[in-house]
Parts: C-alpha cells; structure tokens; sequence
C-alpha cells in the first residue's frame, strides 16, 4: 500500500495538471500603437486616404484609412505585421499599381506605446481577372 500512494498522487497530480494547461491563459493586456508612413520617393503627402492594417500573429484586424484612426490606438500585448497601402495610383489594361508596404513583428508590450515607420514602396500587381 505504501508504494501505491505516491503512484496515486502522481496520477491526481498530473490529471489536475492536464486539465488546467488544456485551457490557454488569456492575457488582457494592452499597449498602444503609433504608426507613421514614409512613402519612397516623397516628403509632405497627405496620407489620410491610404489604408492601414493591423494584423495579430493569429487572426486578423480590418484595415481603416488613416483619416478615420485616432493615435495611438490600444491593441492586445503581442506580436503584429503592420501593413500600409495608397489607394490605386495607376491602371493600364494589364496591371494595376499602389503604394504599399509592411513591417513584421512589431511587439506591442504592456502599458506601453510602441512606434513603428512603415516604408511605402510603389508596387505593380497584375489585374485580377
């Protein structure tokens, strides 16, 4: 009997154990967010029509144009890819060109405000069909 005891604790411990991990904590937090645009090529452009994306490692934020966002903004503590984007530049038949641009890993931490400068590239994308 002396030999099952511990045999039996482990088993209540790691069942206990087991159930408490099935179910990820949810951290609550927050920090703020500050995001300013650089477009390539161009000093005083008025960006308050280009679209910003604030994209979680998991799941994903609508984007909003510039004009309609109030900074900083409070998002949840973790890692985000912000993205950034002109509204169509140029059109032929076959292609269709923006300005756009990205940063990965962007840390939001704790009751703090984050900066981030996302460059904006001219990018030609083929039409879609």
């Amino acid at each position: 009997m002396k030999k099952l005891f511990p045999f039996v604790v482990t088993v209540i411990c790691l069942l206990f154990g087991g159930c408490r991990s099935d179910e990820p904590e949810q951290d609550d937090s927050t920090g703020k967010l500050i995001v300013h645009l650089q477009q390539e090529g161009a000093e005083g452009v008025d960006f308050a029509e280009y679209s910003i994306a604030i994209v979680p490692e998991q799941g994903f934020i609508p984007s909003a144009a510039v004009k309609d966002i109030e900074w900083p903004v409070e998002v949840k503590v973790g890692v985000y890819t912000i993205a950034a984007a002109s509204p169509k530049v140029a059109e032929t038949e076959t292609t269709e060109s923006w300005f756009y641009g990205e940063v990965k890993d962007v840390r939001i931490l704790k009751d703090q405000t984050t900066e981030v400068t996302v460059p904006l590239t001219l990018k030609v994308y083929p039409k879609a069909d």
